[in-house]
């Protein structure tokens, strides 16, 4: 059993992802698998995100499924390891996060594992397979797509997969499974198509990071926040830079002179993403001030980030 690193616990916790026990978790990922549970969760993900549609609150749950399941599959290009625990020690708690309600996940830190390189294509597919199976429950909820939903989930997946290709000790590892997710074969137990490939048709995720790709409404203009009514639905893959956002700010302590550093890469980065989409100028607005509320987080991040 690998012992997580302060690197690794950085990351997890960018993603809203702790290894501390919250006080109130609210549900788990087994009891999302069961019948009963439904009607229960998707009252309960109204109250936290007060979407005005049900397809909003279901979708916004599934974009913090897909951190997780994001995260997956960056441990295991980055670290040859994943989480392997059980469905029941994923746990869900609400957190009140740059601005609004949404939910923090707990997994149990003593269940990561190194992956073999015989059983990688296994692994692959398990965590798909598992992804699948939680879209299948989420759909049972209400009226939604299930292009909408893993599409929330690739967006994270096309961003971890940018930044690993820059690194040159871990790009040729990166295209390794990049090639796998695109393949059908892992995802033979439940379709007959690489979902994957459908969403970035082949192309370098280095090349799609900053252009439009996802073909679905995320619908996160149904819900109440920051930013993301201003951008995930225009221009969904636009997202991927917010994950950026969250290493810069997450709660886990990094020097405030590296912080400002990595914030004008950001600036970069975002002037690079709107050169490249066309957008009106309510969302200039919006991220102007998300920007700048963002600086103040570099000094303050206890007002921004708390949890229940």
């Amino acid at each position: 059993m690998p012992v997580l690193t302060y690197e690794q616990l950085t990351f997890l916790n960018s993603y809203s992802i702790v290894t501390e026990e919250p006080k109130n978790p609210l549900f788990t990922l087994e009891n999302i698998h069961k019948e009963f549970f439904l009607k229960d969760f998707l009252k309960l993900m109204m109250e936290i995100t007060q979407a005005s549609t049900e397809a909003a609150a279901i979708s916004h749950f599934s974009c913090r499924f897909g951190l997780f399941v994001a995260t997956q599959f960056y441990f295991l290009t980055a670290y040859d390891e994943i989480w392997d625990g059980k469905l029941e020690d994923v746990r869900y708690f609400h957190v009140h996060e740059y601005g609004m309600d949404t939910l923090g996940t707990y997994i149990t830190p003593t269940d990561f594992r190194y992956v073999e390189e015989n059983e990688r294509e296994y692994v692959i597919s398990k965590i798909l397979y598992q992804a699948h199976q939680i879209i299948v429950q989420l759909r049972q909820t209400t009226t939604i797509s299930p292009l909408t939903l893993w599409e929330n989930i690739f967006g994270y997946m096309l961003w971890n997969y940018n930044v690993l290709l820059q690194n040159p000790l871990l790009a040729d590892r990166a295209f390794e499974d990049i090639e796998i997710l695109e393949d059908t074969k892992v995802w033979q137990r439940f379709s007959n198509k690489s979902w994957f490939f459908e969403y970035t048709k082949g192309k370098n995720p280095m090349e799609l990071v900053n252009s439009p790709v996802r073909k679905s409404c995320c619908f996160t203009k149904d819900i109440p926040s920051l930013i993301q009514p201003l951008i995930l639905c225009v221009h969904g893959d636009l997202v991927a830079l917010l994950l950026h956002v969250t290493q810069i700010f997450s709660p886990i302590g990094i020097p405030v002179d590296k912080r400002l550093d990595k914030f004008g890469l950001l600036i970069d980065n975002f002037y690079g993403a709107l050169s490249k989409n066309r957008l009106s100028p309510f969302v200039l607005v919006g991220l102007f001030f998300y920007l700048l509320s963002l600086f103040y987080s570099i000094l303050y991040p206890n007002l921004l980030y708390h949890n229940d």
